[in-house]
C-alpha cells in the first residue's frame, strides 16, 4: 500500500492504528447526516470496519480511504 508525502502532508492508507480517528469521525453529526450511520460504537467496531471495508478496497482497487496527517516539521 502506497503512502504519499508532500512538504506539508502525509497521506497513508487507513489502518487499525487510525481506529480512534475513524470512530470519532464516523460519529459526528454531519457524517451521520450526509454519509449515514455506520454503527461504529467502539474502538473494536472501528478496527473491524477498517479491516473488513477499508483495507480490502485498497488491496482490490489500489485506492480507498487514506488518513491525512499534517507534517509538523518545519523546513528551513
Amino acid at each position: 500500500m502506497k503512502t504519499f508525502e508532500t512538504e506539508r502532508l502525509l497521506l497513508k492508507p487507513s489502518t487499525h492504528e487510525d481506529a480512534g480517528l475513524i470512530l470519532q469521525l464516523f460519529n459526528t453529526q454531519k457524517f451521520i447526516e450526509f454519509i449515514g450511520d455506520r454503527e461504529l460504537y467502539s474502538l473494536n467496531d472501528a478496527e473491524k470496519y477498517i479491516k473488513t471495508n477499508m483495507i480490502p478496497q485498497i488491496e482490490r482497487l489500489g485506492y480507498g480511504n487514506y488518513t491525512i496527517i499534517e507534517n509538523m516539521t518545519e523546513k528551513k
